[in-house]
């Protein structure tokens, strides 16, 4: 009878330990399977014709020969998951990539890992848009990148000259990343602080204005940022004044935080510190043509603001990079705002009522770019 008890109580704990594994909470993966998928297979399947395209030819996925090739990389994919038939397979891939997502527990992981034709599994995790790599990401500062090739008349192709037209919800004009000076160290700090002019007059071909409104004056505008407009008519003529408690109705300053996000990622400097989400500090952040010029416009609700950027691209210093793989990123006066439209701000974003004017790392809604990204050029904003 002993011997039974324990047999049974074997077979017992191994349907628990089953029901366990089965009922554990499952994350998402990435498995990647060991055969090229369709974009690079050359041909070493008895039977299936290579679908790797030529040189400069685009890869054909409806040809029948990549059908083909598809179909025999789903047959070993099934292989594969027949292993844990109780995971969840929610994706497949075989054209550039090849392998499938699935949720698995721990012990469909392990199992996997250890099944024949596996290459690696990587967590199926979320990531943020926030990044400040965007340069590096793209290519443009390394030895052969683009901000290392000169233009006709020496000068590092970062957007110099070049005007950028912006329609968005205006500027923060106090932001370093439209300033025309650097410290003495070379980091870009807002306008009306001390430091060095490193922005010569706009282009001669600018004809445009800064145009003094709620909380902005003229003077804002400097060598980096040509020019500023409001365009609110259409706006007003159906809600009069009312706008937002954090918003300059008649006026080219940006209260949203959206349109100093946008001008900043296509022409701010190069070397701005920052605060993404009004915690995390970054440096290095930077435009994509940092030594632009740029015209913003702001045609939505509340009324946009356009203002003109010029940005001088700096160095370009070594871009922060994420440390896991993913799977396949106060500059006013306090008569110029009112307590109660300061409060009704999100803290993340609040500035000071008062001077002196924000920190280099002020907070800014803004997708971070390294400040390698940032080519010369001007920049305007105008809400509209």
């Amino acid at each position: 009878m002993t011997r039974y008890h324990v047999v049974i109580g074997s077979v017992l704990a191994v349907a628990a330990l089953s029901a366990a594994a089965q009922s554990a909470p499952r994350k998402g993966y990435i498995v990647e399977l060991a055969d090229a998928p369709a974009a690079a297979y050359e041909g070493s399947v008895s039977g299936l014709a290579a679908t790797r395209p030529a040189a400069g030819a685009k890869l054909n996925v409806n040809a029948s020969h990549v059908v083909a090739y598809l179909t025999y990389l789903n047959g070993k994919a099934g292989n594969v998951t027949a292993a844990v038939p109780a995971a969840t397979v929610y994706h497949r891939y075989g054209v550039a990539f090849n392998g499938f997502a699935a949720k698995l527990s721990d012990v469909e992981l392990q199992k996997l890992l250890a099944t024949p034709g596996v290459k690696a599994i990587t967590a199926d995790e979320p990531s943020k848009l926030d990044t400040t790599y965007t340069p590096s990401y793209l290519g443009l500062t390394g030895p052969n990148g683009l901000w290392s090739k000169l233009d006709g008349t020496g000068r590092a192709l970062k957007g110099e000259d070049i005007i950028i037209g912006h329609v968005d919800t205006g500027v923060w004009p106090e932001d370093p990343s439209f300033s025309d000076k650097v410290d003495a160290t070379g980091k870009p700090v807002s306008s009306h602080l001390p430091g060095t002019v490193v922005y010569g007059p706009p282009p001669a071909k600018w004809t445009g204005t800064c145009q003094a409104g709620s909380g902005f004056t003229p003077s804002m505008c400097n060598n980096k940022l040509i020019g500023a407009r409001y365009f609110n008519a259409g706006y007003k003529s159906f809600n009069g004044n009312s706008a937002w408690a954090f918003e300059y109705l008649d006026s080219p300053r940006d209260g949203d935080g959206h349109g100093s996000h946008t001008l900043g990622t296509s022409g701010g400097n190069e070397g701005v510190s920052a605060l993404v989400g009004g915690a995390s500090a970054v440096s290095g952040m930077s435009g994509i043509a940092p030594r632009a010029a740029s015209l913003r416009t702001r045609p939505a609700t509340p009324p946009l603001v356009a203002g003109t950027i010029r940005t001088r691209a700096a160095t370009p210093p070594t871009p922060w990079r994420p440390s896991t793989r993913r799977s396949p990123t106060g500059s006013m006066s306090s008569t110029t705002r009112s307590a109660a439209a300061r409060r009704a701000l999100p803290t993340r974003c609040r500035r000071p009522s008062v001077p002196p004017p924000p920190p280099a790392s002020m907070c800014r809604r803004r997708r971070a770019i390294p400040t390698s990204m940032a080519p010369r050029r001007w920049l305007i904003s105008a809400p509209g």
